[in-house]
Protein backbone atom coordinates (compact mmCIF):
# COMPACT_ATOMS: atom_id res chain seq x y z
CA UNK A 1 0.00 0.00 0.00
CA UNK A 2 2.99 2.38 0.54
CA UNK A 3 4.36 1.77 -2.69
CA UNK A 4 0.76 2.27 -4.31
CA UNK A 5 0.68 5.46 -1.97
CA UNK A 6 4.73 6.01 -3.69
CA UNK A 7 3.89 5.51 -6.80
CA UNK A 8 0.89 7.52 -6.91
CA UNK A 9 2.39 10.48 -5.50
CA UNK A 10 4.95 10.22 -8.32
CA UNK A 11 2.55 9.87 -10.82
CA UNK A 12 0.89 13.18 -8.88
CA UNK A 13 4.44 14.67 -9.27
CA UNK A 14 4.99 13.83 -12.56
CA UNK A 15 2.13 14.98 -13.96
CA UNK A 16 2.16 17.97 -12.22
CA UNK A 17 5.56 18.84 -13.55
CA UNK A 18 4.37 17.77 -17.00
CA UNK A 19 1.01 20.62 -17.07
CA UNK A 20 3.75 22.93 -15.62
CA UNK A 21 6.48 22.47 -18.13
CA UNK A 22 3.44 22.72 -20.49
CA UNK A 23 2.17 26.10 -18.90
CA UNK A 24 4.99 27.56 -19.07
CA UNK A 25 6.17 26.62 -23.13
CA UNK A 26 2.27 28.08 -23.59
CA UNK A 27 3.73 31.53 -21.25
CA UNK A 28 6.74 31.20 -23.35
CA UNK A 29 4.67 31.52 -26.58
CA UNK A 30 2.39 33.86 -25.32
CA UNK A 31 5.10 36.40 -24.42
CA UNK A 32 6.80 35.74 -27.72
CA UNK A 33 3.20 36.40 -29.18
CA UNK A 34 2.80 39.97 -27.59
CA UNK A 35 6.91 40.81 -28.40
CA UNK A 36 5.89 40.23 -31.90
CA UNK A 37 2.96 42.05 -31.78
CA UNK A 38 4.90 45.02 -30.06
CA UNK A 39 7.39 45.29 -32.95
CA UNK A 40 4.78 45.36 -35.51
CA UNK A 41 3.16 47.90 -33.65
CA UNK A 42 6.10 49.99 -33.34
CA UNK A 43 7.44 49.51 -37.06
CA UNK A 44 4.00 50.52 -38.01
CA UNK A 45 3.96 53.67 -35.40
CA UNK A 46 7.38 54.75 -37.18
CA UNK A 47 6.26 54.33 -40.14
CA UNK A 48 3.72 56.63 -39.60
CA UNK A 49 5.67 58.99 -37.98
CA UNK A 50 8.33 59.08 -41.31
CA UNK A 51 4.93 59.79 -43.42
CA UNK A 52 3.76 62.48 -41.14
CA UNK A 53 7.25 63.67 -41.20
CA UNK A 54 7.36 64.09 -44.95
CA UNK A 55 4.30 65.78 -45.08
CA UNK A 56 4.67 68.12 -42.37
CA UNK A 57 8.23 68.78 -44.40
CA UNK A 58 5.98 69.46 -47.38
CA UNK A 59 3.62 71.58 -45.56
CA UNK A 60 6.48 73.80 -44.14
CA UNK A 61 8.35 73.66 -47.76
CA UNK A 62 4.36 75.41 -49.30
CA UNK A 63 4.01 77.70 -46.33
CA UNK A 64 7.96 79.07 -46.67
CA UNK A 65 6.46 78.89 -50.87
CA UNK A 66 3.47 81.49 -49.47
CA UNK A 67 5.19 83.62 -47.71
CA UNK A 68 7.77 84.40 -50.05
CA UNK A 69 5.38 84.69 -52.75
CA UNK A 70 3.34 87.02 -50.44
CA UNK A 71 6.57 89.04 -49.65
CA UNK A 72 7.61 89.29 -53.13
CA UNK A 73 3.77 90.45 -54.08
CA UNK A 74 3.47 92.77 -51.07
CA UNK A 75 7.37 94.40 -52.58
CA UNK A 76 5.94 95.12 -55.81
CA UNK A 77 3.10 96.51 -54.63
CA UNK A 78 4.87 98.55 -52.66
CA UNK A 79 6.87 99.61 -55.92
CA UNK A 80 3.74 100.06 -57.94
CA UNK A 81 2.53 102.43 -55.41
CA UNK A 82 5.76 104.14 -55.48
CA UNK A 83 6.09 104.25 -59.07
CA UNK A 84 2.02 105.69 -59.22
CA UNK A 85 3.37 108.10 -57.07
CA UNK A 86 6.08 109.32 -59.22
CA UNK A 87 4.01 109.19 -61.98
CA UNK A 88 1.36 112.04 -60.84
CA UNK A 89 4.35 113.65 -59.88
CA UNK A 90 5.32 113.41 -63.19
CA UNK A 91 2.11 114.24 -65.17
CA UNK A 92 1.71 117.75 -62.55
CA UNK A 93 5.27 119.01 -63.15
CA UNK A 94 4.16 118.10 -67.55
CA UNK A 95 1.15 119.77 -67.05
CA UNK A 96 2.63 122.83 -65.52
CA UNK A 97 5.00 122.28 -68.21
CA UNK A 98 2.42 122.31 -70.61
CA UNK A 99 0.78 125.74 -69.12
CA UNK A 100 4.03 127.36 -68.72
CA UNK A 101 4.90 126.69 -72.79
CA UNK A 102 1.20 128.05 -73.62
CA UNK A 103 2.00 130.71 -71.84
CA UNK A 104 5.21 131.55 -73.27
CA UNK A 105 3.40 130.22 -76.73
CA UNK A 106 0.76 133.56 -76.20
CA UNK A 107 3.38 135.65 -75.63
CA UNK A 108 5.33 134.74 -78.47
CA UNK A 109 2.13 135.47 -80.51
CA UNK A 110 1.41 138.67 -79.32
CA UNK A 111 4.63 139.95 -79.97
CA UNK A 112 4.22 138.96 -83.94
CA UNK A 113 1.38 140.75 -83.95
Amino acid sequence: MAEEMELQNSHVISERRRRNTQAAARMRERQKERERSLLQHRDELVSKMQRLEAELAVVRAQRHQHEVEDSVHDEYKALLHKLSGELEAANAAMSSIVDEVEKLVDIVKSIDV
